[in-house]
């Protein structure tokens, strides 16, 4: 497997080597090719240690349970929902002509 390995030098002249997909290993010291192999015999440990595991986690929000749910689309096939709109949109006309009148 390739890891990328980002590796910086301080104004002390030493290492720090962090493995970019491997955010907890994080290695330093006074050499270049010291930290490098460093970095290679941790991810071995993690290796050998460690297995994957691939899980199915369901969504935290149960769709049955969510009390809007029962709502949605309920206005889909309306014959008087464009009636509706455009009641809505001359009651805002309305309001905004009222609000900005001086009073």
């Amino acid at each position: 497997m390739v890891y990328d390995v980002l590796v910086t030098q301080d104004a002390h002249k030493r290492y720090t080597a962090g493995v970019l997909s491997l955010p907890d290993i994080i290695v330093s010291g006074p050499d270049e090719m010291d930290v490098l192999q460093r970095v290679r015999d941790v991810i071995a440990r993690l290796q050998n240690n460690s297995h994957l595991v691939r899980l199915d986690i369901p969504a935290l929000l149960d769709r049955e349970a969510d009390p809007w749910v029962h709502a949605a689309g309920m206005w889909a096939n309306d014959p008087d929902w464009e009636r509706f709109q455009q009641a809505i949109e001359a009651y805002r006309r309305t309001m905004d002509v009222d609000t900005e009148s001086p009073q």
